[in-house]
Parts: structure tokens; C-alpha cells; sequence
């Protein structure tokens, strides 16, 4: 037996009012992005304390914030062109250069075996006090 017309119309009208409250429970991109900025300024102290399993950590969330603000306004109106949001190479593998550096690879053996550059990896060293 199928429910009535106006009950049918009711529960519709039900759901979509809880569709309305849920979307007034969710966070806004400025609340991610302010999460954004915390897990930034963890990973640079974790960073100069070359502590990298812990800037690691603070990355990958900080990635995953930034997914998140993408998420939630997935277009933003720019200037004309392409606009390139994939972090430096030599960002990428902080972690890692820091990994190798403590296991006394030289700055050019970073380089190499990650592919970058070695002023990136002097560089990244020198900003976290490893260099």
C-alpha cells in the first residue's frame, strides 16, 4: 500500500527543512581556512625544531584543509589565465630533505636522488636551521 499523496508531500518538505539545517551546521572556507593557517605555523616550529615526522604530519593536514576549502567553493572568479595552487617541489619534500639531511646525505645527493634542485635543498635546509 503506498502512503498518501499529502504524506508523501509532508516528509518531502521534512527532509528537505533538515537539508537547510544541515547545510547551516557546516563550516564556512574562512573557518578552514583558518585551520589552514594553525597547521602552517605548527609545521614551521616543527620545522625549525627539525622535528619532521611532526612537520609531516602538520603538512599532510594542512593539505587536507586545503582540499577541504576547495571543497567547499570549488571555483574562484581570478584574472585571466591559469593559476598553478600545487606547492614547490622543494615544499613537497621538506620532510624528506630533512629525513636525508640527518642521515648525512649531502645537499647535492638530496637533490639528485629527489630530483630538485640544490639551492631548493640549501634553501629548505637553511629555513629549518638544518643547512
Amino acid at each position: 500500500m503506498t502512503p498518501p499523496a499529502s504524506d508523501a508531500a509532508a516528509e518531502i518538505a521534512g527532509l528537505n527543512a533538515e537539508i537547510e539545517q544541515l547545510k547551516g551546521w557546516t563550516p564556512d572556507q574562512s573557518h578552514v581556512m583558518k585551520d589552514v593557517g594553525y597547521h602552517f605555523a605548527n609545521l614551521s616550529f616543527a620545522g625549525q625544531q627539525q622535528n619532521w615526522p611532526l612537520a609531516t604530519f602538520y603538512l599532510t593536514e594542512m593539505r587536507s584543509h586545503l582540499k577541504w576549502a576547495v571543497r567547499i567553493i570549488p571555483v574562484r572568479q581570478t584574472q585571466p589565465g591559469e593559476a598553478d595552487l600545487r606547492l614547490p617541489s622543494a615544499f613537497r619534500h621538506a620532510a624528506q630533505i630533512g629525513q636525508l639531511r640527518t642521515e648525512g646525505l649531502a645537499k647535492r645527493a638530496i637533490a639528485r636522488q629527489l630530483g630538485i634542485g640544490r639551492t631548493s635543498v640549501r634553501r629548505i635546509l637553511q629555513a629549518t636551521r638544518g643547512g
